[in-house]
């Protein structure tokens, strides 16, 4: 598991105030243990803060907003947080970025467009083999076909087709989103796609002149500019989805099944078996070899572009599904006839995961923990 800065300063706030669960207190001295950042920040905690700096920064703090974690639970089962809770969390958080920024008196390196080192980051690889990472403050590369724009979780690109290379132009270049992230990317047609995490998409800098063609595998959601002359090809697994410009998702999480879901325009989905036309406000879905049409909930559909997911009557072997993919988990059930117990809620990829799994615990009486490796368990 790799959790977030954000997550471990949470732990270590509510740990020193006294307020964290059996659960917290269990994955934060698994951190301490294995994780040299958690073992950084819990020295920097209890060793950096002085009484007055305490109290300095206990009287600049006027809110901290927490709606987001209680939203998501029932009004019965929310779990209070008290104010020394954020009081510590708020100092904690102050006084690591402080000693940081005293340790590092050098001016920041670039990490917009930088040479990729883990897989933990967004990585687009070119098609000569080259990679490189999409993270940090907005940056530019230039390469030899153009120029790449990282701003705002967002790619752009700007070809010089004088000089550039057809073959390298038209070549598929891979960009790769990892668990627990979302990025943007506009194509060369201007067509725009949200990518969601652990999914990939393969595409070229520059169309063929007859077609427009990529591949998907994971989960993305599309705005495809039009043009007549040229046809939008979605590449899956299994499938192929023919628009010409339309605004729809497609999900391809399952190297089995196929989802497409139509907002507006016009798509064809392409199979072995058979094409299918679809219409706004419907899904299809292939699998066996079959399609089947139906409606679907655009709100909820497409809620994971805001990092929500919405389950109705889900089996909780349903949900441990995602949980990989938006937290970086590994998920094991001690007790298997709980995978079928079922759940209706949210899950919020921006909120500890422990907030969604106490949540699933009141509502299902299934109990969790975390292993020594990080994984959790659910009986």
């Amino acid at each position: 598991m790799h959790p977030t800065t954000e997550y471990i300063h949470y732990l270590i706030a509510v740990k020193l105030a006294g307020q964290a669960t059996d659960a917290e207190l269990q994955q934060l001295d698994e951190l301490l243990k294995t994780n040299d950042a958690a073992k950084q920040q819990w020295k920097n905690a209890v060793e950096g803060i002085s009484t007055e700096d305490i109290e300095n920064r206990f009287n600049k703090i006027d809110e901290w907003n927490w709606k987001d974690i209680n939203e998501i639970q029932p009004k019965s089962h929310r779990r209070k947080i008290a104010w020394s809770v954020l009081l510590a969390a708020a100092v904690i958080s102050a006084v690591v970025v402080s000693i940081s920024i005293f340790k590092a008196p050098s001016p920041p390196q670039k990490t917009g467009i930088s040479q990729a080192t883990t897989s933990r980051n967004i990585q687009l690889q070119l098609s000569n083999g080259q990679v490189y990472t999409l993270t940090g403050d907005s940056t530019s590369e230039q390469l030899d076909v153009g120029v790449l724009q990282n701003s705002a979780k967002t790619l752009t690109y700007k070809i010089d087709n004088a000089t550039g290379n057809e073959a390298v132009l038209t070549a598929m270049n891979s960009l790769r989103v990892p668990v627990g992230q979302d990025y943007k990317i506009v194509l060369s047609d201007g067509s725009k796609i949200w990518l969601n995490s652990q999914t990939e998409i393969k595409f070229p800098f520059k169309f063929q002149k007859s077609s427009r063609e990529i591949f998907i595998n994971g989960e993305a959601y599309l705005e495809v500019a039009k043009d007549a002359a040229r046809p939008f090809l979605v590449h899956a697994a299994n499938s192929t989805i023919r628009v010409l410009g339309t605004s729809f998702n497609v999900n391809t999480y399952d190297s089995a099944v196929t989802r497409v879901a139509l907002v507006e325009g016009s798509v064809r989905l392409v199979t072995q078996s058979a094409e299918t036309n679809i219409t706004p406000g419907y899904e299809a879905v292939y699998k066996n070899q079959k399609v089947s049409i139906a409606k679907f909930d655009e709100d909820i559909a497409l809620a994971w572009k805001s990092g929500r997911l919405y389950f109705e009557n889900a089996t909780i072997q349903e949900i441990s599904g995602v949980l990989p993919r938006w937290f970086g988990v590994e998920v094991q059930f001690d007790s298997p006839a709980l995978m079928t117990e079922t759940f209706t809620g949210v899950v919020n990829r921006k909120m500890p995961i422990t907030v969604f799994l106490d949540k699933l615990t009141k509502i299902t009486g299934a109990k969790y923990y975390f292993d020594k490796k990080g994984v959790l368990h659910i009986k």
